[in-house]
């Protein structure tokens, strides 16, 4: 193949994958860190309020019970982080973001391999440095689906 086909080939395909894994990464990215810092903070204040029940007494607040708030809202918060903690290990977020940005950038290095000849496509007539730059990008692109589907079906 010229290498017109493989311009064409990185515009259509190359580079709207790495489009694609770079924004489901960054989607996934973001997931994971809302989840982590909902758990954080949620299990801080159950720890902070479980605390203020030993101290609080009998005391009240706008004539509510201030132990039997702090008990409601550490079964609250619990019930969060038990929720949140579901969907991580369902969805697992952090696996994806991992998994997508790993594959983008290994599109990235390749593309700018293939483009520079460097690394294996030094010394290779454009045809032949086409096809295994073709090779390799369709190979990553099918390891990333595999390692999703694993990702997915392993929750």
């Amino acid at each position: 193949m010229d290498m017109m086909g493989a311009d064409s080939y990185i515009q259509s395909r190359v580079e709207q994958y790495q489009g694609w894994y770079d924004a489901r990464a960054q989607t996934y990215k973001r997931a994971y860190r809302r989840i982590r810092y909902t758990q954080l903070i949620a299990s801080t204040l159950i720890v902070a309020l479980s605390s203020g029940t030993l101290i609080a007494g009998d005391l009240t607040l706008l004539g509510l019970d201030i132990d039997q708030i702090s008990r409601v809202l550490i079964v609250i918060f619990g019930l969060i982080v038990t929720i949140v903690t579901s969907l991580e290990n369902t969805f697992r977020p952090k696996d994806l973001w991992r998994t997508y940005r790993m594959t983008e950038q290994v599109l990235q290095s390749e593309k700018l391999a293939f483009l520079a000849r460097q690394k294996g496509y030094s010394g290779l007539s454009d045809d032949d440095a086409f096809s295994q730059f073709f090779n390799v990008v369709e190979e990553q692109i099918i390891s990333e689906n595999k390692m999703t589907l694993d990702v997915q079906t392993s929750a």
